[in-house]
């Protein structure tokens, strides 16, 4: 929550410097709560990594100021570990392919869904990686 602002002088008169806009995003954009577990099992030569974030609901800055419902992101990660060098990566990121509610202010923009939100609009993500120490 913002309190309080120190004042700048603009053209021999006091402003504060965010405007009440800005203030809303600031206090609202946010979740008030958000929750993270990670379990991480390792057996010799792989290593998996399962975290859940749950995200509480904000409100989207537009005029109607709709509401942006709570959210659970679930994000997997296996690696294994070919030698002491190389390890190969296989991962998820939203592995449920989550979306944020349609916020209907948008949709004139051709974007369905808020642009301030921890859940993100572009669902599940996922990469192959290798990794080389030399």
């Amino acid at each position: 929550e913002v309190t309080k602002q120190n004042t700048v002088t603009v053209g021999g008169m006091p402003v504060n410097p965010v405007s009440g806009g800005t203030v809303f995003n600031i206090e609202n954009n946010l979740p008030d709560n958000r929750f993270s577990f990670t379990a991480r099992h390792s057996m010799e030569k792989i290593d998996l990594t399962v975290r859940a974030n749950w995200y509480d609901e904000t409100i989207d800055e537009r005029n109607n100021r709709e509401k942006v419902d709570s959210g659970l992101l679930v994000d997997i990660e296996g690696r294994y570990l070919v030698n002491d060098n190389v390890t190969v990566v296989l991962g998820a990121n939203n592995v449920f392919d989550e979306f944020p509610n349609k916020i209907v202010t948008r949709q004139s923009q051709g974007l369905e869904y808020p642009r301030r939100t921890p859940i993100g609009y572009d669902g599940a993500m996922w990469y192959l990686k290798g990794i080389w120490n030399f």
